[in-house]
């Protein structure tokens, strides 16, 4: 309003000095035409913005590069002389500037782009800050803008959104024994014995011979088997630039192998040591082969996947001792880089307890290794030669071999006598 009284006080003051030809009036209009034009090179402009983000990729693996794209398109009637943008990114790793400021005729628009590296898990943006200036400067009203497309971003994990029917390993079956008996593979032939069934007689050794023989076929059996998830916090490594880390790994697997050995028959159970030392229920399955073992055993893999705490690891294998089954199986899951499976193993051997370990290994990842990463690769190396020396099958995963080969080793340790 004080602009416009401006303006009308210059205007009546140059009208009397064109009237009265007295240049005292013309000299007096200047100063209110002056605060006139200043008002109105300051007025604040009411933007009408649309406003759109995208990413590239929508579904990026951990560590992929993402690039984020904010762009402000000016849809009002009037030119906008300074629009000042800043992006709200999750709080990771930014390369770039998420800032941005220009003029905007009518139609134009701004872009504000910049990466994102990103861990797993989903990620919200918060709504992008705005500020409109007039044409002398004076800062407007910050506002926070609505975004039409991308609010979050979900870094794709090996876990996410494939469920556990379909991540079966399909040639798993029955573990053979070194015993005789009914079965499907040929075992040895022995005298015949009143009872026999007679489709088990060798007769074309009767044949031959004379002799009343009965074939024997290796009996398969099912099997106890308790995957153990080495969650603890401070062991873990990960593939650098925000890639699965060993937790991710070994969950994975377990999650794999879980569906295979519940449809082949076999008692399946999970533990998760980090829980099993806090004695919380959700850390441990009991074995089992019914849906609701399926449902239990995935959720004691989900509780694994959150980060573990620091937890004591002798109390973990102390409850983990106390609740097997006998005879079960064992397969700890593990990146092998402090003493835990050394001191598991030396706990269980008393047992009848035969165990397995799976250890991904991301030791020589990106590359050439640092001094302390080939020192800490030699440090896990000689835990592994140590544990196969006392008879411990340890199955190194590396992330250019298949999962489902992998795992088939870990079956084939089953069927050792230890």
């Amino acid at each position: 309003m004080r602009w416009r009284a401006a303006g009308v006080a210059a205007l009546a003051a140059g009208t009397l000095g064109f009237l009265f030809g007295n240049p005292l009036f013309l000299i007096i209009a200047t100063v209110p035409t002056v605060y006139a034009v200043y008002g109105y090179l300051s007025g604040i402009p009411s933007p009408e913005l649309a406003v759109e983000r995208s990413v590239e990729p929508e579904a990026p693996e951990p560590g992929e590069a993402v690039t984020v794209r904010l762009t402000v398109e000016n849809v009002g009637e009037s030119p906008l002389p300074d629009l000042r943008v800043a992006d709200d990114p999750p709080p990771v790793p930014v390369d770039g500037s998420t800032e941005a400021a220009s003029a905007l005729r009518v139609g134009e628009s701004l872009t504000v782009e910049y990466d994102l590296s990103l861990p797993r898990g989903t990620h919200e943006f918060g709504d992008p800050r705005i500020t409109a200036r007039g044409v002398a400067g004076r800062r407007g009203e910050e506002a926070d803008h609505d975004v039409d497309g991308a609010t979050e971003i979900t870094c794709r994990t090996l876990l996410d959104d494939v469920p556990l029917r379909d991540r079966t390993i399909h040639y798993v079956g029955r573990t053979p024994t070194d015993t005789g008996g009914s079965g499907v593979e040929f075992f040895s032939t022995r005298e015949y014995q009143r009872g026999d069934p007679v489709n088990r007689i060798d007769w074309r050794r009767f044949a031959r011979t004379g002799e009343l023989t009965t074939v024997d076929m290796r009996v398969e059996r099912a099997i106890t088997v308790v995957f153990v998830i080495d969650d603890r916090a401070g062991v873990q490594r990960s593939w650098p630039g925000y890639g699965p880390d060993t937790l991710d790994l070994t969950t994975y697997a377990v999650s794999r192998a879980l569906p295979s050995l519940l449809e082949s028959n076999h008692r399946v159970g999970v533990a998760a040591c980090s829980g099993l030392a806090a004695d919380d229920l959700a850390s441990y399955t009991d074995p089992g082969r019914d849906a609701a073992t399926r449902s239990a055993a995935s959720e004691t893999v989900e509780y694994a996947q959150a980060d573990g705490g620091g937890v004591s690891a002798e109390r973990a294998i102390r409850a983990l001792r106390e609740r097997l089954p006998a005879n079960a199986q064992v397969v700890l899951c593990t990146p092998l880089t402090d003493g835990f499976a050394e001191d598991l193993v030396e706990e269980l051997e008393a047992g009848s307890h035969g165990v397995t370990i799976l250890s991904p290994d991301l030791t020589t990842a990106g590359g050439d290794p640092s001094l302390g990463a080939a020192t800490e690769a030699l440090q896990r190396r000689a835990r592994a030669d140590r544990l196969q020396r006392r008879g411990v099958p340890v199955v190194d995963w590396s992330l250019e071999d298949p999962l489902a080969l992998t795992l088939s080793k870990v079956f084939e340790t089953w069927g050792e006598t230890r």
